[in-house]
């Protein structure tokens, strides 16, 4: 690689020149001007600076039968599973016994509602309260005191 000076009037001149000395792959470094003129230095790959390099078939295959030995003489890696893979099975009886428990804990929520102080259209209005940002004590107060939607609303 070198580095190139280029020198003309504008820097439209100064890149095709670049180019049409360098070829198409010349690497712009720097680009400033210079007087009237425009200054460009360009980084150029020129091939006859590169030595192709000099292969010696002897060392070539010797070095390819000195690596093929030791790949051999290197242990095979020896792959195991961490823990046996359990087999998924789907059990009619596991289904059943999933539901029988939701039903049950269904029935143990509707009693609970059932037996709470208040009837479902209290429950309702304490959790619109709720929704509302009201805090849980203030909306039993509210709903204690027998108040409609209206007397709640002026209230808060």
């Amino acid at each position: 690689m070198r580095i190139e000076r280029v020198v003309a009037g504008t820097f439209n001149e100064a890149s095709e020149r670049s180019r049409r000395l360098y070829g198409p792959n010349t690497l712009l470094i720097s680009s400033s001007r210079v007087g009237n003129s425009h200054e460009l230095l360009v980084c150029t790959n020129d091939m006859a600076d590169e030595e192709t390099p000099i292969v010696d078939a002897e060392a070539r295959e010797a070095f390819a039968a000195t690596l093929q030995e030791e790949m051999l003489a290197r242990p095979k890696p020896v792959f195991t599973a961490a823990a046996p893979v359990a087999s998924a099975t789907v059990d009619a009886d596991d289904g059943q016994a999933i539901v029988g428990l939701i039903r049950k804990e269904l029935q143990a929520l509707e009693m609970r509602l059932a037996s709470s102080s208040g009837s479902i259209h209290g429950l309702k209005q304490k959790m619109a309260l709720l929704e509302q940002g009201v805090s849980a004590a203030y909306a039993s107060q509210l709903i204690a005191a027998g108040l409609d939607s209206v007397s709640m609303g002026s209230r808060l």
